[in-house]
């Protein structure tokens, strides 16, 4: 039995000779050959990993170690796009808005908005003057435009519009002036007559550019 054994041990080595292989092609190494992909990424801000990968026959976690690691890579959002959103989040965000439209809760908002505006409180009318037929021609001064900006406030609601305000250059205009003095204020004041201040009891006041939502306002 061993000497079979033996037999075809012989046979199997001198039919079957072991090849030794070549030098085997390892992954390849972050050298100055393969910091060659950093022209394509000069060249293409957004090409992707994969794409990279494919240019220069890396494979996808060397490009990643490389630029990441290696090169500080990373990157950023370069505009400002629209965020795609989920179905799950698009059917939710749907259910939000058709919340709004009970008219009960459209009723309790009043809304404003704001624009600049060049006003001048002299008219032509009110700013002549008697002159004699031997007086000389009065020397007009032209007036500055800057001396009559103002901030026009528009506040309206679901019905109408409600009221108007003016804020001229000095006045400050944060959410306590909004809140307290404007809509608490002259608002109601100009509902009285109506008997529509009691609908705004508990109003909720949409504004632009100040935050009356974070305002200490009791």
């Amino acid at each position: 039995m061993s000497n079979a054994i033996h037999v075809w041990g012989s046979v199997l080595q001198t039919k079957h000779r072991v090849q030794v292989m070549g030098p085997v092609s390892v992954w390849p190494t972050i050298d100055t050959e393969t910091i060659s992909c950093v022209d394509i990424v000069n060249a293409n801000r957004r090409i992707s990993v994969h794409a990279l990968s494919t240019a220069v026959d890396i494979s996808v976690g060397s490009i990643y170690m490389m630029k990441h690691r290696e090169l500080g890579f990373r990157k950023v959002c370069a505009e400002c796009v629209f965020r795609h959103l989920r179905k799950e989040q698009k059917d939710c965000r749907m259910g939000i808005c058709l919340g709004h439209f009970i008219r009960a809760f459209l009723e309790r908002i009043g809304a404003m908005d704001e624009s600049g505006c060049i006003i001048f409180l002299a008219t032509k009318g009110i700013s002549q003057q008697w002159r004699q037929p031997s007086s000389p021609r009065p020397k007009k001064a032209q007036s500055s435009t800057v001396a009559g900006n103002a901030t026009l406030s528009l506040f309206f609601d679901i019905q109408e519009p409600l009221t108007l305000e003016w804020m001229f250059v000095e006045a400050t205009i944060n959410a306590i002036v909004t809140c307290c003095r404007t809509f608490e204020g002259r608002l109601k004041a100009s509902l009285k007559g109506n008997n529509q201040a009691n609908r705004y009891e508990d109003a909720i006041l949409l504004q632009d550019n100040t935050r009356p939502h974070t305002a200490k306002v009791k």
